[in-house]
């Protein structure tokens, strides 16, 4: 695993390969202190797969999901916006159950996005969290990039916080060698 941190963001990289012939990474960045964004690159798999990234949640988070952009409502605290930027994921709200203490389970729903594809499958998703009453906003679009499918990946973010509006920039290669291209 590889961690970095300074003022200004913290980053982690590290990977699974438990399930042959697959390897997992995972990447982390958290903007300090305004959002996280999680890729997910998995890789080795030949032939066509159904791949499910799946973000579990407390009960009394009252999720939604409009498009790609999934909302809890928590009746106190604050709240996320999990932005999925891959047009190819389908999201969906499932039933699922929560275990606060032993012997004890209630419902608790949680989102599932999937893709079907052929060869690796690519996830980057911004979690934005929200204070309640708050105008802030993020909405995330992906940029072309000339790369093969999965190797690298890029989106714009379009943020609106503490009254002021801003573009970032992502860019994620999962090259052995990263290749410089434009944005």
């Amino acid at each position: 695993p590889i961690f970095k941190t300074n003022d200004y963001f913290d980053a982690y990289q590290g990977y699974d390969a438990s399930v042959n012939p697959f390897r997992h990474t995972r990447n982390i960045l958290f903007v300090k202190p305004y959002f996280w964004i999680v890729s997910d690159y998995v890789s080795g798999g030949a032939g066509e797969h159904n791949y499910s990234q799946n973000w579990h949640f407390l009960p009394g988070a009252n999720i939604s999901l409009k498009k790609n952009v999934l909302t809890t409502d928590f009746d106190e605290g604050a709240d996320l916006r999990l932005i999925n930027v891959r047009p190819d994921s389908v999201g969906k709200i499932v039933r699922g159950y929560y275990s606060g203490t032993e012997q004890s389970t209630e419902y608790a729903n949680y989102a599932r996005f999937e893709q079907m594809t052929t060869g690796d499958a690519v996830y980057d998703t911004v979690l934005f969290p929200v204070k309640k009453g708050s105008d802030d906003t993020c909405t995330a679009e992906e940029n072309e990039i000339l790369a093969q499918s999965g190797a690298a990946t890029s989106f714009t973010l379009s943020l609106h916080i503490g009254g002021r509006d801003s573009t970032a920039v992502y860019y994620n290669s999962n090259e052995t060698q990263p290749a410089e291209r434009e944005i």
